[in-house]
């Protein structure tokens, strides 16, 4: 008898919480349909709602991409600009780029300048304290090995430092 009692107040409960989660997922997909509806326009019409910073790169993994300039791009709490050339090296906004450089600093996220704008990086101060033409081939989340893999891709492509 305590069974069948006990078994019958389970399935209530089982109940209760299936019709709960059925609701929720319901009320969960027409809202959010809704909101889609409304504010995907407003979305798709962002010029960067289909240009990604960071890119895959078949040679040495991944990599900024190339001619961007994000006016407000975000890390952290911080927001700043970052602009690449067509290398998709981190750069002066602006700037093309070429095929020779005086210098060129590799590395992860300091050398890129994670957070801040390409003048405030030290590659930048550099940059403008002695002008010359660097090039910025940092990227964060680099190792060795995708040091030396970059540096293989541009100098085979016969970029000169």
């Amino acid at each position: 008898m305590y069974i069948k009692k006990f078994l019958n107040i389970f399935l209530k409960f089982l109940f209760i919480i299936f019709i709960s989660l059925s609701l929720f997922l319901i009320i969960d997909f027409f809202f959010g349909r809704i909101l889609i509806d409304k504010y995907i326009d407003q979305i798709k019409d962002n010029p960067y709602y289909l240009k990604k910073q960071r890119i895959r790169h078949s040679f040495y993994h991944h990599t900024l991409a190339p001619q961007i300039d994000y006016r407000k791009t975000g890390w952290g709490p911080t927001t700043y600009r970052l602009c690449t050339n067509i290398h998709g090296f981190k750069s002066k906004c602006g700037t093309l780029g070429g095929d020779h450089y005086d210098i060129g600093f590799i590395g992860d996220s300091f050398t890129e300048g994670l957070g801040v704008r390409h003048e405030e990086t030290f590659v930048g101060i550099i940059e403008d304290k002695k002008k010359l033409n660097v090039a910025n081939m940092g990227v964060s989340s680099y190792s060795p090995k995708i040091y030396l893999s970059k540096i293989h891709h541009f100098i085979g492509r016969g970029m000169k430092f």
